[in-house]
């Protein structure tokens, strides 16, 4: 089973190994970082901890020559590219690309990991660990993946958390069992990663 899981895997990244040029002028590739500014009820939290106007990111795909996205959401899923911008804020996005050029190889090992996590739940927790899982969380594990850290994870103590409303929320999800510790990386952290750079933003 686990070969026959491996060659379908080979097969769709030979397949989708094609680059899709957007109405923006560029070509998405595999393994292209995506970001936006969600609409989720969660999403200002996330914005005002992080100083950031992004809250959410995936990983582009090609599927028959149209991109895709890996997402954490509930549940883990791929989804086509237009539904995810629609879902943003002013379907306004950047798009970010590996500084090292992936080979097939690593290709074949991030979508793997992708795979892997379909169907788990999002981690409204933020906890680090991939038995459940956030946006980004996904993303820093699946170019973990291929050797590629994209930044340092922070705690829960180095985000802007004081506010009434960020710390009500805390009790909410957390009660007093609350870890300041816990590992964590945000969308911003993944885009300010120097393994990264920009080719598209409309904000």
């Amino acid at each position: 089973m686990k070969n026959i899981l491996n060659i379908l895997i080979t097969v769709f990244i030979l397949m989708s190994n094609i680059t899709c040029t957007s109405s923006q002028g560029y070509s998405f590739k595999n393994g292209d970082v995506i970001f936006h500014t969600s609409l989720s009820s969660q999403s200002q939290h996330i914005q005002d901890a992080t100083n950031s106007n992004l809250s959410h990111v995936g990983i582009i795909y090609m599927r028959d020559g149209k991109p895709y996205v890996f997402e954490a959401v509930e549940p883990v899923k791929i989804t086509p590219l237009d539904e995810w911008i629609n879902r943003g804020k002013d379907k306004k996005y950047k798009v970010y690309r590996s500084v090292t050029p992936l080979s097939k190889t690593d290709i074949n090992k991030m979508y793997e990991y992708c795979v892997k996590q379909e169907g788990k739940h999002y981690d409204t927790k933020f906890q680090w660990d991939d038995s459940k899982i956030y946006c980004s969380e996904l993303v820093w594990y699946a170019y973990n993946s291929i050797g590629i850290q994209l930044s340092t994870p922070k705690t829960f103590g180095d985000f802007e958390i004081e506010s009434p409303e960020i710390k009500k929320e805390i009790v909410r999800r957390y009660g007093d069992k609350f870890v300041q510790s816990e590992l964590v990386v945000s969308p911003q952290c993944i885009i300010e990663s120097r393994h990264l750079f920009k080719i598209f933003s409309n904000y």
